[in-house]
């Protein structure tokens, strides 16, 4: 009996030992822990970007697709565009044989001149009107482009009868994009009409086009057990007007550059699409990635390298904080060196000219 009690006496004080062992070792981490599972990171400063991700197709706005039919039926005698042609407002796309209508206009103009020499002012007036009518009837035998843009569908040949319900030609202002798409439920609080987006597209890697959210669906769709709110982005494929305000200096520039180069022209509807929406920015940040950060009940806290080189814990305040990155607005400074648990990767590089399709983060060009 007296042998068991010894037992349970040496157990008992052996877990004792082991427990304050453990608590000695966790209150002085600072001092025990080494760096060889930790890499270094030099606090810098960048400009941060939240985002929410979203993929779709670009197409062209239906109030910006226009259908060109004639005025009056006819027989087609030129056709003078063809498809994926650029044009320009009023310029002619077809001819109708005028025949008809240019043997009219000069009889009314005729008949007009007549009446002039001694004809009642109403007569006069009459024949103002008939020659009125003729000389529009002979316009209407030249089709026109009413806006600027590219000929989509041309639906005509030299030859062919035309009536007033014939579509001879499509022509769209392809100035704008629509990309159609939808966000997670779980992002749609953070989604807003306005927001700056970036888009990238498979046919044209390394390059991006810029848009904002026109438009979110007043009713969210579930499909599959997924619940998602459609979204629409315009996207355009010219200069922004005020890209600084929305994108920063540094985007402002990149936009400045890559719209002025050929191979916007090319970007077509039907083309996939990605889009970073970004849902809050913050220029020249302080920054460090989320995994140096740690926690102390409420306080926030990252490992700093010491004097020694050894970690020692400071305790710092953090402001946006995204998938990659928080901010910190007080406890560090540019040039402090951490400890963090993941490796070096291309992230802490800065790469000209280059928007990282990495969620939440874009380099800030020197």
């Amino acid at each position: 009996m007296k042998r068991i009690w010894i037992v349970i006496v040496m157990v008992i004080v052996a877990f004792v030992g082991v427990y304050f062992g453990l608590k000695k070792t966790s209150g002085n981490s600072n001092s025990t822990m080494t760096t060889a599972d930790l890499e270094e990171y030099t606090v810098k400063r960048m400009d941060l970007r939240d985002t929410v991700s979203v993929m779709g197709q670009l197409s062209i706005p239906d109030d910006r697709r226009y259908e060109i039919k004639p005025y009056i039926s006819g027989v087609v005698s030129k056709v003078l565009v063809e498809e994926g042609q650029r044009v320009k407002r009023g310029e002619l796309l077809a001819e109708l044989d005028d025949k008809t209508e240019r043997l009219d206009y000069l009889k009314a103009k005729s008949n007009y001149e007549d009446a002039l020499l001694g004809s009642s002012k109403q007569l006069v007036e009459q024949k103002k009107l008939e020659l009125a009518i003729a000389e529009e009837n002979l316009s209407y035998t030249r089709i026109t482009s009413p806006i600027d843009g590219k000929v989509y569908y041309v639906n005509v040949r030299e030859g062919d009868r035309v009536g007033l319900s014939t579509t001879m030609f499509v022509v769209a202002d392809d100035s704008e994009l629509l990309m159609t798409t939808s966000v997670d439920e779980i992002d749609y609080s953070k989604v807003k009409l306005g927001q700056p987006v970036i888009i990238t597209l498979d046919a044209f890697e390394g390059k991006h086009l810029f848009g904002k959210v026109t438009k979110i669906a007043p009713e969210a769709e579930t499909h599959g057990g997924l619940t998602t709110v459609p979204i629409e982005i315009t996207v355009m494929k010219k200069r922004l007007g005020r890209p600084a305000s929305s994108f920063g200096k540094d985007l402002a520039r990149t936009t400045m550059n890559s719209t002025n180069s050929n191979w916007i022209n090319k970007v077509i509807s039907g083309l996939s699409a990605d889009g970073e929406i970004i849902v809050a920015s913050k220029n020249n940040a302080l920054v460090v990635p989320i995994q140096a950060i740690g926690y102390e009940g409420i306080k926030t806290f990252v490992l700093k390298k010491g004097e020694d080189g050894k970690p020692v814990k400071a305790y710092v305040k953090t402001g946006l904080t995204t998938d990659e990155y928080a901010e910190i607005t007080s406890g560090l400074k540019e040039g402090d060196v951490i400890y963090i648990k993941y490796t070096k990767s291309a992230l802490q590089e800065k790469k000209f000219g280059v928007i990282r399709r990495i969620r939440g983060i874009v380099p800030r060009v020197k």
